[in-house]
């Protein structure tokens, strides 16, 4: 996992930890997918189970734009492309991104005491 993703990740799970401190209990590790809006951090993050809705409730008040500025610098979702498809980098990115979020949260429950996979020993 680089640097940049790294400091992203843990800006995103400080905001998450702040204001729905149960987050990390709710994350499935074998379903985590960033490029599902019901199957990523957020999306199982509340009962809500969507990427939106939540990203909505952590920034209030902010624009569709701000909020997919905020995504990214918080590492809930890469830099979208802007009226395309994603290009094959782009579904790499995502990739990359879930399996770093995995990592981050499969080592926090570690600290946590918290295993709930034995893929997370």
């Amino acid at each position: 996992m680089s640097q940049q993703i790294k400091e992203r990740i843990e800006k995103g799970a400080s905001v998450l930890d702040e204001k729905i401190p149960t987050w990390i209990d709710k994350q499935d590790l074998l379903w985590l997918n960033l490029m599902s809006p019901c199957m990523c951090v957020l999306g199982q993050s509340q009962e809500v189970g969507d990427y939106w809705e939540t990203l909505g409730r952590l920034f209030p008040g902010k624009t569709e734009e701000e909020l997919n500025i905020l995504a990214y610098e918080h590492g809930f979702n890469i830099q979208l492309p802007k009226y395309r498809d994603l290009s094959e980098k782009e579904y790499s990115d995502y990739s990359e991104l879930t399996n770093a979020w995995k990592v981050f949260i499969a080592e926090r429950r570690r600290a946590l005491g918290k295993v709930q996979y034995l893929s997370e020993v």
